[in-house]
């Protein structure tokens, strides 16, 4: 028994959306949403599977048997189903292109378990044709000047509102954030990206970004957004999972997709997603292709031993990680799409390179078990923000502090720029003017390092002795709060101890610490401590990694009166005498 449904012609980008969440099928059941999950089957391979409701409402469980798609061309899998009334379902949708737009074309196929239900199956495939054409046609775009279908505010929602503007939202960035709570699909309530809501804007810039992250974290402080710490597979970037505090996180994390085990990185793994609060109706994926739910994945095909599939593709110029399957990391490859390359290219699982323009990649599974390979974004859509530049925002960590690790859990961190500051003779100082003075003086001095830290994008770690570590997710604002510090009275003045800076750049370890929340420890904090100890007063040395940064050699051009020279491996600044 088959049912065949074409939609109005719409948007490329919308359509997609619409014929990839599958999740109607329940709805039209009757029966609550149930998500999808994963299993492994005999090959070691992770396929779809979970529990949907079928014909009456009953449930059945099912394993995706087959699945091939290509983004924003078509979408095809089988689902064997173990159930009391259905054996298999079987999905097609192509969009086919009409104009500026697409048609959609979509087609499910019900192969019933016993004869005896044509009645009953009947009415189901014609409630699936009634659902399918009405969702379909949401897709067309209105008619100018209809009215917008728009989700109305409850007095929780609009209050919340009212916060964030009392807190100084920029009002252009809270329309948009109303905007989206009120037109936006219920699953697109459970995703965000932050910088997403930047697009458009074509004067953004680094301090416009700025901008916007601090007001999105005083949307979240005022209830009007949630915050999640989302961890993403390096190697096919599936979502593995996402918590509401950082000390849900663990050490490692085994990815659903693709069976990858990686540590919990929070520059590389863990980003920032924001979701409308719960009592907006927010609702997670369910039941659709893994189409939907691997968005970075551009196609993919589940394929049997000595099974081939066409993915016709039109990508723009570089890198896709071509990833082979669960388990199998030593056969991934990469697909070098060129403006000129051929029309046509064959791969299969453990070929490493091939190279093609525009055209057809065929994909040949010769081995004995099943592969489910993925053509993976060679980076995202949106850009991301991870957690660990949100936690280093200084904004957070006045609104939002207190996250950390759960005790005895240390997590990496690939990239991190670590600064130390330390006061030179204050040994003496203290002998001189003695302690109560001196703590009173040192104290001070301390307070106005962390406020030049905070207001150049850092945050504080913890003071050690006379001396505060820092920790900075850009070495450009580690270098500029040095020169800030260097210049100022609060490098000292004779006859009171002198200040001295080292940084260091590279990949550090975060646990859990009760008095600051975050420590840090590696060997990047031990070169950060051992360049300030080695600099003369009123001097900042950093090591190599940190020079490279473009960031730092544009802030060390526009900064005038400043001598720079190479010294014992580190590189040094210190301002010219008067």
């Amino acid at each position: 028994m088959e049912v065949r449904v074409t939609g109005p012609v719409a948007d490329r980008a919308a359509a997609w959306s619409g014929v990839s969440e599958t999740g109607v099928f329940l709805r039209l059941a009757g029966g609550p949403p149930v998500r999808l999950q994963a299993a492994e089957d005999a090959d070691g391979e992770i396929v779809p599977a979970g529990v949907m409701l079928g014909p009456a409402g009953l449930r059945h469980r099912f394993v995706d048997r087959a699945v091939t798609w290509v983004q924003g061309r078509f979408l095809r899998f089988v689902r064997e189903v173990d159930g009391p009334l259905v054996r298999e379902l079987r999905y097609a949708a192509t969009l086919v292109d009409h104009g500026a737009g697409v048609r959609p074309e979509v087609t499910l196929g019900v192969v019933p378990r016993m004869r005896g239900f044509g009645g009953l199956f009947q009415l189901y495939l014609r409630g699936v044709r009634s659902g399918w054409t009405r969702e379909l046609e949401r897709l067309s775009p209105e008619p100018s000047g209809a009215p917008r279908t728009r989700r109305p505010l409850d007095l929780t929602a609009s209050s919340a509102l009212a916060r964030w503007s009392d807190r100084g939202a920029r009002p252009a960035l809270r329309a948009r954030v109303e905007a989206w709570m009120r037109s936006a699909a219920p699953r697109a309530l459970h995703d965000l990206r932050p910088l997403g809501l930047a697009a458009g804007w074509a004067d953004v810039g680094d301090r416009q970004l700025d901008t916007i992250l601090d007001d999105l974290v005083e949307a979240v402080a005022a209830g009007a957004l949630e915050l999640r710490w989302v961890v993403v597979c390096p190697r096919c970037r599936a979502e593995v999972s996402r918590c509401d505090a950082l000390s849900g996180l663990g050490e490692q994390a085994r990815c659903p997709a693709c069976a990858a085990v990686r540590p919990v990185d929070l520059v590389d793994t863990v980003e920032v997603v924001l979701g409308a609060p719960g009592w907006l109706g927010a609702q997670e994926p369910t039941c659709p292709a893994v189409a939907a739910w691997w968005a970075d994945s551009v196609a993919a095909a589940l394929l049997a031993p000595g099974e081939t599939a066409e993915l016709p593709l039109d990508l723009p110029p570089g890198r896709y990680p071509l990833v082979a399957g669960a388990g199998a990391e030593t056969l991934d490859g990469v697909l070098v799409v060129e403006a000129s390359g051929p029309g046509a290219a064959q791969w299969s699982p453990g070929d490493g390179e091939v190279r093609m323009g525009a055209g057809v990649l065929v994909l040949h599974n010769p081995r004995g078990r099943r592969h489910f390979v993925r053509v993976v974004r060679p980076s995202p859509t949106t850009p991301r923000v991870s957690a660990f530049s949100m936690l280093t925002r200084p904004r957070f960590e006045r609104r939002l502090g207190g996250q950390a690790p759960a005790p005895e859990v240390v997590l990496e961190v690939a990239d991190a720029t670590v600064l130390f500051t330390d006061l030179t003779d204050s040994t003496e100082y203290f002998q001189r003017v003695g302690d109560r003075a001196a703590i009173r003086h040192v104290r001070g001095r301390l307070d106005v390092v962390a406020a030049c830290v905070q207001s150049c994008g850092g945050t504080r770690v913890k003071t050690l002795g006379d001396g505060v570590l820092a920790l900075f997710a850009s070495p450009a604002g580690a270098v500029r709060a040095a020169l800030q510090l260097l210049e100022g009275p609060e490098c000292g003045r004779d006859g009171e101890p002198l200040l001295r800076i080292g940084i260091a750049r590279g990949p550090i370890l975060t646990e859990h610490t009760d008095a600051a929340g975050l420590d840090c420890l590696g060997a990047t904090v031990a070169q950060a401590a051992r360049a300030v100890y080695e600099s003369p007063a009123r001097t900042a040395r950093w090591t190599e990694s940190v020079h490279a940064d473009l960031g730092v050699q544009r802030t060390l051009r526009a900064w005038a009166g400043v001598v720079h020279r190479l010294d014992c491996g580190l590189h040094e600044v210190r301002f010219a005498p008067a």
